[in-house]
């Protein structure tokens, strides 16, 4: 079988006209066509006498010349010139018709030197006489050596010839395969070239599946005979000598070959072959597929020039191939990166969760329409109102779903409002989710408010419809801000900014509420910053201060006894003198600036009341200094742990320290309010409900939440002696307060009636205008002064 794996690495091409190598003088064939004897002798004597080992054949008639030119091989033929019915002429042709390059001398002793080089002219190569024997080696070894000289011609001219056909065909194929980097183009082109060039019938393309189980047809010479059912095919010869077309072996098959193994001839009786010569397609180590020709007609034995053309093909094919799956890969890559490009230009622009424009390209929009609607804007046609509106809708109570349901819930109930507001919109409108549960549309081309108040309408309704979250209703709605463009604005943000405020209004109006912004609005915002800014530099500075209202026990001869205070933070501010609470703590409350101020409150009440606990010892018999904790510092985890510092730091006693919170403090987040207050309770710090009865509380909340005292709200104590509902009402806390075995203390006491009513129900503590108003630390120190001083 070795025969049949060729390599063509270094092989080099035989293209001369005999097998045999080229004689030297001293080893020659020779046929002499003589019919004397004696004549015979002599030349071979004449050579042998110059050292010339010669094997001779005699022909004596023409028969004999040719069958000797047949069945033997020669260096030259020595013929005389005229025997029995036959003449030298007669002898050339017949070498001409055979062997047409050997040497052919003339030996004569009958011809004289004119006629020697007439025949000499007809093509024979020299001649001597035979009364000149001696020059014969001469001769011949001169004809031998220019016989040489012209095979080497010869063989040259052939090499030349086969290369220009060789770099005919090669530059076809070769020039397809650089006007393209499509494979099926390339490799299409390259069977149907080499086909035509090499006179096969059937040139194919075979390359292995991914897997490399299969080797498939996938490119067939177009020419090719059953082509259709050919082409995708699996190939088996590809397959069978895989390893060998791996390892760079080009394969000559044929059905003549006795070495073929009984598969080898059935795959080539199976395909109805006669030879083929498969060629390896490898490059830089990988197996790529093969070249495969096929003879169908006849065997045939593929010439080296042959195959190292299809070799060179090859090659190319593999590096072609190579180089069109780095191209394909590199297109894959550039790709895929443009895709990844893409999805960050449009995440970059884009809400993740609902798919929506982001607040970037909002802006980017609504800066667009603003520039549009006050292109044609000039000093003498100034423009106008109603070009495009802004709406900044925000949900109503969307953290509740997010604390209850949690935040997979709440995520989908985004999505489904944003679908839902997508179908509000007309043509042309732009809705984007700005942050968490907030929503911004661009309303563009309105002619009028009523064009923007059909939207807003439409919105709220269709926002009321339920929504199933984990197999119950939920219904929401939303407050949205409305601003129209107006000359005045030079950027998108401050549209943006004012149908943000414009939203916060109509918050303070409720739910399922809308506000069309005016510039008193901005104004208020503006101061709104600029307290916001007053107040972070009031702490810097230390401007709070804090105010003390005693706390009485109610007695009926009117010897109210002193039994603690609530300290109030008031703002010693220096251009606007003294502030009340009421003034700047919703902003503290909105800024998060509420958390340093409510500590600051706590260490400040702490210190100030272990100053008059030394002072006057009387005070921890039953005393207590009441502080309030606003619903954002409640929810701090930390906040039993500051007020152990605090309390620590001061050395004042737990149970000396009363924490004051609102029910809706409580409600913002039960969880967390029942294991703050479980902590508190376990330090002995009492704990106070503060404005009790306004709120939303009900009885089942009572029970569950730890407490010490119920503050029943001024509201009730004020009307007291108008009204009979706040007498009910009062009477109802206290008996509550009772039953729950609960201090109650009344706020905002003001007259001597409220006082002789309280008392009357059995309320044991009291605050207000009647007893005292807020005290400076200096007052309320007068008053301890002269309570004790009196007691």
């Amino acid at each position: 079988m070795a025969n049949r794996f060729l390599s063509i690495q270094g092989a080099t091409t035989d293209l001369s006209d005999s097998n045999q190598p080229i004689a030297t003088p001293s080893s020659l064939r020779l046929m002499i066509v003589e019919d004397v004897q004696e004549d015979v002798e002599l030349i071979e004597l004449a050579l042998n006498t110059a050292g010339i080992d010669c094997a001779i054949q005699v022909a004596d008639s023409l028969q004999k010349c040719e069958s000797l030119l047949q069945n033997e091989e020669f260096d030259a033929v020595l013929a005389d010139y005229r025997l029995p019915g036959l003449h030298a002429p007669d002898v050339f042709q017949a070498v001409q018709a055979q062997k047409p390059f050997l040497p052919f001398i003339l030996v004569t002793g009958s011809l004289g030197e004119e006629a020697a080089v007439e025949c000499i002219k007809t093509g024979m190569t020299d001649y001597v006489l035979k009364d000149r024997l001696y020059r014969l080696p001469t001769v011949l070894g001169r004809a031998l050596a220019e016989a040489q000289l012209k095979q080497q011609q010869r063989r040259a001219l052939r090499q030349i010839e086969q290369q220009a056909w060789r770099e005919s065909i090669l530059n076809q194929i070769f020039q397809a395969i650089r006007e393209t980097l499509i494979s099926e183009e390339v490799l299409q082109t390259t069977v149907d070239q080499l086909q035509a060039a090499l006179g096969v019938d059937r040139c194919i393309v075979a390359q292995p599946t991914l897997d490399g189980e299969q080797v498939i047809v996938e490119y067939v010479s177009l020419s090719s005979p059953e082509l259709p059912s050919f082409q995708g095919l699996a190939c088996q010869l590809c397959r069978h000598f895989a390893p060998q077309l791996k390892a760079g072996q080009q394969l000559m098959l044929t059905v003549e070959d006795t070495a073929l193994s009984l598969i080898e001839a059935d795959f080539l009786q199976e395909y109805g072959l006669q030879s083929a010569l498969l060629t390896p397609l490898n490059y830089q180590q990988e197996y790529l597929g093969a070249l495969t020709l096929h003879q169908i007609d006849s065997p045939r034995q593929w010439s080296w020039a042959e195959r190292s053309l299809v070799q060179a093909v090859a090659e190319q094919c593999a590096i072609a191939i190579y180089q069109i799956k780095l191209y394909a890969q590199a297109q894959n890559e550039l790709e895929q990166r443009r895709r990844i490009e893409d999805q960050l230009r449009h995440d970059a622009f884009h809400d993740g969760l609902t798919g929506l424009p982001n607040r970037a390209l909002f802006l980017d929009r609504l800066n667009h329409a603003r520039q549009i609607a006050h292109r044609d804007q000039t000093e003498t046609a100034p423009h106008e109102l109603g070009d495009f509106a802004v709406l900044f809708l925000d949900l109503d109570d969307f953290r509740i779903v997010n604390d209850s349901l949690g935040h997979d819930a709440g995520d989908f109930l985004l999505q489904v409002v944003a679908t839902r507001l997508d179908q509000c919109l007309r043509v042309g409108d732009t809705l984007a989710r700005t942050s968490g549960d907030e929503f911004a549309i661009l309303l563009e081309d309105i002619n009028s408010i009523d064009d923007v108040l059909v939207v807003v309408e439409s919105i709220q309704a269709i926002l009321q419809q339920p929504i199933t979250l984990e197999s119950q209703e939920i219904f929401i709605s939303s407050c949205i801000g409305i601003v129209i463009d107006a000359p005045n604005y030079d950027d998108a943000s401050q549209l943006l900014r004012d149908a943000d405020t414009a939203m916060y209004q109509a918050k303070n109006k409720g739910r399922n509420s809308y506000q069309i912004f005016n510039w008193t609005m901005h104004t208020e915002v503006k101061q709104r910053l600029q307290l916001e800014n007053d107040l972070r530099r009031a702490l810097n500075k230390d401007e709070f201060v804090l105010f003390y209202q005693p706390i009485y026990r109610l007695s009926p001869q009117q010897k109210h006894r002193l039994c603690g205070f609530e300290a109030l933070i008031r703002w010693h501010d220096p251009e606007l003198g003294m502030r009340s609470p009421d003034s700047f703590i919703p902003i503290a409350e909105q800024t998060g600036l509420i958390l340093p101020m409510g500590e600051w409150v706590i260490w400040q009440a702490c210190r100030q009341w272990q100053q008059w606990i030394q002072r006057w010892p009387q005070l921890q018999q039953g005393g207590n200094i009441s502080v309030n904790l606003s619903p954002m510092q409640f929810v701090q985890p930390d906040l039993p742990g500051q007020i152990d510092r605090i309390v620590s730091h001061t050395g004042i006693n737990f149970r000396q320290l009363r924490i004051e919170i609102t029910e809706s403090a409580l409600m913002q987040n039960e969880t967390a309010a029942l294991e703050t207050l479980k902590q508190l309770k376990a330090k002995n710090i009492q704990v106070a409900m503060d404005d009790f009865g306004t709120g939303y509380s009900s009885l089942s909340y009572l029970l569950r939440f730890p407490k010490d005292v119920l503050k029943i709200d001024k509201s009730f104590i004020s009307t007291l002696e108008q009204s009979s509902d706040s007498q009910a009402i009062v009477k109802t806390i206290m008996a509550l307060g009772k039953n729950m075995e609960l201090d109650i203390v009344a706020e905002g006491i003001e007259t001597a009636a409220q006082v002789q009513f309280l008392l009357e129900q059995g309320c044991a503590l009291g605050q207000g205008y009647w007893f005292s108003e807020p005290l400076t630390e200096v007052q309320a120190e007068q008053i301890l002064e002269q309570h004790f001083a009196t007691s």
